[in-house]
């Protein structure tokens, strides 16, 4: 049995993607104490390990919630958290963890895929007794 090679000789590529470049303005670089609005609650992101986040490694991060006048909140429920990078349209490989953290009002997220380098986001459902259930998103560029 005779196969003929496979290969694109003679065709041109296409330039391989930065994907740095993608996270443009919008995604910041890792900082610790970064903050978004989910609802009348804040997240804040109070460290992370390995910081800055990388790719190819579990990640795993300790957020914070606090209510509109700042203090910290108890008695939430930390639900489906997962790693989506917008720019091609994909997950990570496998869902994160969310199990409540050491300290009241703190929670960790374990196991965080990013599995290559460019803009991500790494969201959470907060649910809290008498309210509708809220999405916390972070954006944030992997290098």
């Amino acid at each position: 049995m005779s196969m003929a090679a496979c290969g694109t000789k003679g065709q041109e590529q296409p330039p391989p993607v930065d994907e740095i470049a993608l996270c443009g303005t919008d995604y910041p670089s890792y900082a610790p104490g970064m903050t978004v609005k989910a609802g009348a609650l804040t997240a804040k992101l109070i460290s992370a390990s390995p910081s800055p986040p990388r790719q190819k490694v579990p990640n795993h991060w300790i957020v914070e919630l606090r209510d509109e006048q700042g203090k910290p909140v108890t008695d939430y429920t930390l639900s489906t958290p997962d790693s989506f990078m917008p720019a091609h349209n994909h997950h990570g490989r496998s869902a994160p963890s969310a199990e409540p953290g050491l300290e009241a009002a703190r929670a960790q997220i374990r196991d965080i895929d990013f599995n290559m380098r460019g803009p991500w986001q790494v969201l959470f459902d907060v649910e809290r007794p008498g309210a509708k259930p809220v999405t916390a998103t972070f954006q944030v560029c992997v290098h």
